[in-house]
């Protein structure tokens, strides 16, 4: 019993020490993120070159529609699913379980005083009015919204669901990257380039996606070391467990082996 508790607080010290130095490693990437975005003065729409941009515009789409749960009309909203998962000891965890844009290919066009462009907004970090709903506690009756949850086989399960929603004629700050667009080589498409470049749209300016950034950083590269500290800490303990040798403490139990009979014959 005891090899097999040694085992198990041994995996779970591997997980936190590789969890830790993922989430330290990723905490800078976002920092380096933040910084690209601080440093990346806002562009008129007119005179947008392609590559990494960032502008200032008024949202605008030729038709709204009424967001599924919360019934807000919008050029487009974004859902993350998340289903209950309970554990062993009564308690439990929303863990993600798929997301869906409405309409199906969303876009939307920026304005300034320049000139406009196409905005592609799936795949972006929205920094807008959000909302948490809870469709089975709430009893939620939408046709719209019970059909989204039946095609993510959710229509039986505790679910939460987060609503985000941009809004018409909003003013948004968009940070991403301008390509040519389908039509032709004049008309260009603000959307997600590679990796490494953001793809941000935020109601609340500039500063709202640099706060969050740096925030979410700062989570990670405190957190990263918190978490590899916990994992040093387990493996000590393993370590120092009296009476037990280092290969009981750390290596799974082995088989028994098996018994052999010996079989002798007489003449």
């Amino acid at each position: 019993m005891i090899a097999h508790v040694d085992e198990h607080a041994f995996l779970a010290a591997t997980v936190l020490l590789g969890f830790g130095a993922w989430w330290f490693y990723t905490g800078f990437r976002l920092l380096r993120v933040e910084r690209r975005v601080a440093n990346t003065p806002v562009a008129q729409i007119g005179a947008l070159p392609l590559g990494p941009a960032a502008l200032t515009g008024t949202a605008h789409a030729g038709e709204s529609l009424s967001a599924p749960f919360s019934g807000v009309q919008c050029i487009c909203a974004h859902l993350g699913l998340y289903r209950w998962i309970r554990d062993s000891r009564g308690g439990g965890r929303w863990a993600f379980a798929g997301e869906e844009w409405l309409p199906f290919a969303p876009s939307f066009v920026l304005s300034d005083a320049t000139g406009s462009i196409t905005v592609l907004p799936q795949g972006a970090d929205l920094y807008v009015d959000r909302n948490e709903y809870f469709p089975r506690d709430e009893g939620e009756d939408s046709t719209i919204a019970g059909a989204i949850l039946e095609a993510h086989g959710l229509a039986e399960e505790r679910v939460k669901v987060v609503e985000e929603v941009l809004l018409q004629d909003e003013l948004l700050y968009a940070f991403g990257t301008v390509a040519p667009g389908a039509a032709s080589d004049a008309a260009k498409t603000l959307g997600r380039g590679d990796s490494s470049v953001a793809f941000a749209l935020c109601s609340s300016g500039q500063r709202g996606v640099e706060g969050a950034l740096s925030r979410a950083a700062l989570a990670r590269i405190i957190g990263g070391p918190l978490a590899i500290a916990s994992g040093v800490a387990i493996l000590v303990a393993l370590l120092a467990r009296p009476g037990l040798p280092l290969k009981t403490r750390l290596a799974p139990p082995a088989l028994a082996a098996p018994n052999h009979v010996q079989i002798s014959s007489h003449r």
